[in-house]
């Protein structure tokens, strides 16, 4: 069985169903909606990507690994070892 495509109701006209909205969606969290005891809806903000974000299908992932230059591959995993290196470097030119 196929799910069917959310029914869309504009809440613009409601105030309380408008703040409501906005509430999740400023939130990014679900809010339940209860009757007494009972929960009888669930409210959830709808994802959008963030601006400045990569998705898995940005071009910009076609130039990871390109670069071609000679040096350390491994600055993530040893970046400590490598600013120290350079502090203690440049602390000995500049006291020549």
């Amino acid at each position: 069985m196929q799910a069917s495509e959310p029914k869309r109701i504009d809440v613009s006209g409601s105030v309380d169903l408008l703040a409501l909205a906005e509430d999740v969606q400023s939130a990014d969290e679900p809010r339940i909606l209860r009757r007494g005891d009972e929960d009888v809806a669930v409210v959830l903000p709808i994802t959008r990507e963030k601006e400045g974000a990569f998705g898995t299908d940005d071009p910009i992932w076609n130039i990871v690994g390109v670069d071609g230059a000679d040096g350390p591959r491994d600055v993530a995993r040893n970046k400590h070892k490598y600013l120290a290196e350079a502090y203690t470097r440049d602390r000995d030119r500049a006291s020549e």
